[in-house]
């Protein structure tokens, strides 16, 4: 496979909503409550070691998926945990017990731990404070970033805490999550909680992926979605090899921004009979791109032991799914009440 440089326009965009949980009826079982909830959201949620808990009651009238969750867990006097991958999330192994959070819309931010270090030599300390940022699957991301003058910390006697001079760069963004790293330095020993830790999350993403569906008889047809053009130039074979070139057009006029890695990662093919049988890609190519189009060439291999063999290509169809137009989103935190070590 050949990656080479792929530039999308980036807009602006307003933050994604949350999903909204409804929940109506007598008491549940948590595993049931759970399930629902994460069918809304269309998050999986893990439940550990319930034993013979007895039904809960929770009702909700439209309230965000993390608040709805966060009283469930409340409610079913178990921890709560979640992880950026994924995102991972696990009720069980209570009591329940609060931890420093905050919910934007889909987003969550949490402090999962605080390390503090000595340097012996320069005498310097620093403290690190892990930060775990979700989010729903509304949202897909490919990169994020704090911008390194956005973070700010005060101490519970109201002192301003020194943030460690750090460039900021983009991450690359693998699950629906990321975990943050702040670094605080020379806290006073005085200082016996951070009171509030704030700052920015920038993320480079979609808020949606399109699905385009071809027919390999029919070439040259330009289908759009969201202001993204795709057509089908080409469906032929060579040797045991079926090549489908597809052209893509994303919205011009926005600065230039290098993601071609995630464009790859999220962008999937396959062959489709009319039985609903899948073929997936051998591999794929993106060519050069000028002005927001591209063309990316799809090889599939024929293999009759599989009983991938293509006779008539009018019996099959082409399935792409690609990124909608790429935004930026920007997201405020605020952490209150981190116990220091």
């Amino acid at each position: 496979m050949n990656a080479i440089l792929f530039v999308l326009p980036l807009f602006l965009a307003a933050d994604p909503a949350p999903s909204r949980i409804t929940l109506t009826g007598p008491p549940r079982p948590l595993t049931d409550l759970a399930a629902e909830l994460g069918r809304q959201a269309n998050v999986r949620i893990d439940v550990d070691g319930t034993g013979k808990m007895a039904p809960i009651s929770l009702k909700c009238d439209g309230i965000p998926f993390w608040e709805a969750l966060e009283q469930l867990a409340m409610k079913s006097n178990q921890r709560l945990v979640v992880l950026p991958q994924g995102p991972r999330v696990t009720l069980g192994g209570g009591p329940y017990r609060a931890v420093p959070a905050q919910v934007r819309g889909p987003f969550r931010f949490n402090a999962r731990s605080v390390l503090g270090r000595v340097d012996l030599e320069s005498g310097q300390s620093t403290t690190e404070i892990h930060v775990d940022a979700v989010w729903e699957p509304t949202f897909k991301a490919y990169y994020a970033e704090v911008p390194a003058k956005s973070v700010t910390a005060t101490d519970d006697r109201g002192n301003s805490l020194a943030v460690a001079e750090e460039g900021s760069g983009k991450m690359e963004v693998k699950d629906f999550g990321q975990e943050l790293t702040v670094r605080l330095t020379n806290i006073p020993r005085t200082s016996a909680r951070i009171a509030r830790l704030n700052g920015k999350l920038a993320l480079v993403g979609t808020t949606e992926i399109l699905k385009f569906t071809f027919a390999p008889s029919s070439l040259d047809q330009k289908q759009e979605q969201s202001k993204v053009a795709a057509t089908l130039k080409k469906f032929k074979k060579a040797g045991r090899i079926w090549i489908a070139e597809v052209e893509l057009q994303y919205p011009k006029g926005g600065p230039e921004f290098e993601s071609f890695q995630s464009y790859l990662r999220d962008n999937q093919v396959w062959l489709e009979r009319a039985d609903k049988t899948k073929f997936t890609t051998t591999d794929f190519e993106i060519g050069a791109e000028r002005q927001g189009k591209t063309t990316v060439s799809y090889r599939f291999l024929e293999n009759e032991k599989d009983g991938f063999v293509i006779t008539e290509p009018k019996e099959w169809k082409l399935v792409l799914r690609t990124p909608g137009p790429i935004v930026e989103v920007t997201v405020d935190f605020e952490l209150k009440d981190i116990r220091l070590p």
